[in-house]
């Protein structure tokens, strides 16, 4: 059975503050140390598919967050099991996603919008370095974070991270990944992504473009 996650229990050493949402692989809750400092902490749905797919992915998402290190990339601060279940720590990125401030203001200001995607690429770049493919690039994947005065940009959930060269050899997560099932949200696809094609860095990088556009 899964440890509750409800407010004010014990996750770990981590005491549980509230819910921060859910997704397609997993929960998504705020914590915080003894020392009060705050992170997210994801766990993994039920996986109730009797394959262990879920399971697998989340493992994978855990070991390519603690690849990055990039001021634009939310990476992993720790790993835990308890009760049998993965617990990933990571980063807690504050501020509303891009998809948000679009749908409450509209398109960008074009000058604002090349600063978003200069560091939206700078850390795109630095997943592709160690072998990562975000794979699920979109404006509800961009974390707007306040830097007093300014706002940086962090890229959340690798969720439907392919993982390439050094990175697959050391995790041998390919085997999740099969030619013809397509992975990632249509409207941001690249082409040979939408058919189920092998894909690598490129296909973030389309993403990319067209969250710009």
């Amino acid at each position: 059975m899964q440890p509750t996650l409800e407010p004010g229990t014990i996750l770990g050493r981590y005491r549980v503050i509230g819910s921060l949402g859910r997704g397609g692989m997993g929960g998504v809750v705020e914590v915080e140390d003894a020392s009060g400092a705050r992170f997210a902490v994801k766990s993994p749905i039920a996986d109730t598919s009797g394959t262990g797919d879920i399971t697998a992915r989340f493992a994978r998402e855990a070991n390519a967050l603690r690849l990055l290190d990039h001021p634009n990339l939310v990476g992993a601060v720790d790993v835990f099991v308890e009760g049998g279940v993965l617990f990933l720590v990571m980063e807690k990125a504050s501020g509303v996603t891009l998809g948000q401030r679009i749908r409450d203001h509209g398109a960008l200001a074009p000058r604002q919008a090349l600063v978003f995607a200069h560091q939206l690429l700078d850390g795109v770049g630095h997943a592709h370095a160690v072998g990562l493919v975000h794979r699920d690039l979109k404006p509800d994947n961009v974390i707007l974070q306040p830097m007093g005065g300014w706002e940086r940009i962090k890229i959340i959930d690798f969720g439907l991270v392919k993982l390439m060269g050094d990175a697959a050899a050391a995790f041998g997560a390919n085997a999740l990944t099969s030619t013809g099932l397509v992975f990632g949200t249509p409207a941001y696809m690249a082409p040979e992504q939408a058919l189920g094609r092998v894909v690598d860095g490129r296909a973030d990088v389309y993403a990319a473009g067209v969250i710009l556009f």
